[in-house]
């Protein structure tokens, strides 16, 4: 199991088509590419939420969206997603969370509840994410 992870990340890092992978692993890597997204969408409401409030954390917050979006564009891309796909993906997984919090602000908690500490795991260990998708 820690050799499929290991050629997995070597894989993503080397950046080999979809057809390289076996079932499991296309199937792992849409996982983390699917919570990518989501996370994507998490960051862009917390920055539209913060708004002009908190320059510094507006700044920061857009930083993190870059990266996170590099890094879904490119797994996704990798697993044979169109562009297309991967931005449907982020729009409906943003979509989902905006109706969570009622398209407002001021009622946001339960998309923190339910996303700040997964995105940062995301965000910190993609590989332990990916690990944990071969594992299932």
């Amino acid at each position: 199991m820690i050799l499929k992870a290991v050629t997995a990340a070597l894989c993503l890092l080397l950046n080999f088509p979809a057809f390289a992978y076996d079932a499991k692993t296309l199937k792992a890597m849409d996982g983390v590419e699917s919570e990518l997204s989501y996370c994507i969408g998490y960051f862009s409401i917390v920055k539209q939420c913060i708004g002009n409030q908190d320059a510094k954390l507006s700044e920061s917050t857009a930083q993190v969206i870059r990266v996170v979006g590099e890094r879904a564009i490119k797994l996704g891309l990798d697993i044979g997603m169109s562009n297309e796909a991967i931005v449907a993906r982020s729009s409906a997984s943003k979509e989902e969370q905006l109706a969570l919090m009622q398209h407002n602000c001021a009622t946001i908690k339960p998309v923190v509840d339910r996303y700040a500490n997964r995105c940062k795991e995301v965000l910190l260990h993609q590989d332990a994410i990916l690990q944990e998708y071969l594992n299932r």
